[in-house]
C-alpha cells in the first residue's frame, strides 16, 4: 500500500490524496468492491436530524435539555463553545 501512495503522490504532489483516504479505497478495491458511491455509515451515531435542527432549533435545545437533565441556556452555551450556530436567543 505504501508503494501504490508513493506513485501517487508522485503523480500529484500536493493534491495526492491524504494517506487515510488511500487506505480506505486502497482497502475498498481489494475486496472487489468497485462502486464509487459514499455508501450509508453505520459506524457513527448522530444525536441531530440536520434539517430539523435547521427548521426547528428550539424544539433541539429543548429536547437535549431533557434527555441530559439540563437547562437550554446550558445547553445553547455548550453547543456555541463547540461551534454550533445559534439561531435564537435563549
Amino acid at each position: 500500500m505504501s508503494e501504490n501512495f508513493r506513485e501517487i503522490y508522485s503523480v500529484y504532489g500536493e493534491d495526492a490524496m491524504g494517506w487515510s483516504t488511500a487506505k480506505y479505497w486502497y482497502r475498498k478495491f481489494r475486496n472487489d468492491n468497485f462502486d464509487l458511491q459514499d455508501s450509508p455509515r453505520t459506524d457513527r451515531l448522530s444525536i441531530f436530524d440536520e434539517d430539523r435542527s435547521r427548521k426547528d432549533n428550539r424544539q433541539i435545545y429543548e429536547e437535549l435539555a431533557e434527555k441530559m437533565n439540563s437547562v437550554i441556556r446550558a445547553i445553547s452555551r455548550h453547543l456555541t463553545s463547540m461551534g454550533s450556530e445559534q439561531k435564537f436567543r435563549v
